[in-house]
């Protein structure tokens, strides 16, 4: 990874060196839980981080992550929202790109077989068609008609349970997906701390459960 100027909310932060297309400019990871998001949660590889449709398959990844064990925290420390409402907000900021920006998926649909056995996605549609509900209420003149916004969310679901499936055949297990997310953000959120210059790099390693991440600097082979 490398410190680049973050061009959404200033300052500096990290990416990864083949991230390229991004549909909102350049957000670095600031902070841990970030770089751990794109490691584990993006089933897809970090090149392809930046489109809508990527991110979608990545709210699956955090379905099979995080949200089914009940808590988007480490060690299940309270939260406000449910996990279900997190992972829909997620749906509802992507669909004002998609509504109000034109901004498409930029990723091939794939379906696949079988339903949504644990619930959990379609927890997550239905959160997120009402939060459209609420955003869009008395406001009938800009609002998408229900039929594109049912297209919208159907099409989300497609992409969140195939990355539930990525996520499986990637991991295997659930536990080992959760332990794996929170040793890399421990690791990632103590490098953050050495950002000071545009241009420091940092390598990250990690196995199943184990994580470590260290500057590397410019004597050393990258």
């Amino acid at each position: 990874m490398i410190a680049v100027e973050d061009q959404e909310f200033g300052g500096i932060g990290l990416k990864f060196k083949d991230q390229k297309n991004f549909c909102n400019g350049m957000f670095t990871a600031q902070n841990g839980l970030i770089v751990a998001h794109d490691v584990v949660e993006h089933q897809q590889g970090t090149a392809k981080i930046g489109s809508i449709g990527d991110e979608m398959v990545a709210l699956g990844g955090i379905c099979y992550t995080r949200a089914q064990w009940g808590s988007m925290t480490r060690n299940g420390e309270m939260y406000i929202y449910t996990p279900a409402q997190s992972v829909a907000s997620d749906i509802h900021n992507m669909g004002r790109l998609y509504f109000e920006n034109h901004v498409p998926f930029r990723q091939k649909l794939v379906k696949s077989r079988g339903d949504d056995e644990s619930g959990l996605v379609d927890d997550v549609i239905e959160c997120a068609r009402e939060d459209f509900r609420k955003y869009w209420e008395g406001d009938e003149e800009d609002c998408p008609l229900n039929s594109a916004r049912d297209s919208y969310l159907e099409d989300c679901r497609t992409y969140m349970l195939h990355g539930v499936k990525l996520a499986v055949r990637r991991f295997g297990s659930g536990h080992v997906a959760h332990d794996t997310f929170w040793a890399i953000e421990e690791a990632a959120s103590q490098a953050a701390k050495e950002i000071y210059l545009e241009d420091q790099q940092f390598r990250l390693q990690y196995c199943h459960g184990g994580a470590r991440m260290y500057e590397v600097h410019n004597y050393e082979e990258y």
